[in-house]
């Protein structure tokens, strides 16, 4: 089993991701943005762990640069901060762009709230906020199955 580790809104408060991290002991790491600066440095700490990123709304940038897409043991995750899909006022967007891409896992923050839902074939998790209250997510790929939850340390 391969476990993907997605956390969120770390607002350069690092200690709760930290202990995530070293609890989880994930195979890979994605942070879904707000901060950059926040993921460099966690991958600086871990460079053990593959970590990916996306900016968020608090970066300053916009585009193209906002969207990730990995593929893992034949899981694909689409993944972003979620500002520019405005899902603090629907999903829809999200759920659209992560179709077209052919994912199987639609992964954003920005809410700062815990979100993890299956329908159609899509999981569209959050881990909500990091910072606040050391929140995160798993995605489990096995077998060719797909897996996705909430957790709090």
């Amino acid at each position: 089993m391969t476990k993907i580790l997605l956390i969120s809104d770390t607002h350069g408060n690092l200690e709760p991701a930290k202990r995530i991290i070293e609890y989880v002991q994930p195979d890979r790491i994605i942070h879904l943005g707000d901060m950059q600066a926040d993921a460099r440095k966690l991958k600086e700490v871990f460079p053990q762990y593959r970590l990916e990123y996306v900016p968020g709304n608090c970066d300053m940038v916009t585009g193209p640069a906002c969207i990730g897409i990995a593929t893992v043991n034949g899981c694909r995750i689409y993944y972003t901060h979620g500002h520019e899909h405005h899902v603090k006022t629907s999903l829809l967007r999200l759920s659209l762009a992560a179709r077209e891409a052919q994912a199987q896992v639609a992964a954003f923050g920005h809410t700062h709230q815990p979100y993890c839902e299956f329908a159609d074939g899509l999981w569209m998790v959050n881990p909500g906020s990091c910072q606040r209250d050391a929140n995160y997510a798993l995605v489990e790929v096995a077998q060719g199955a797909v897996s996705c939850s909430i957790h709090s340390l």
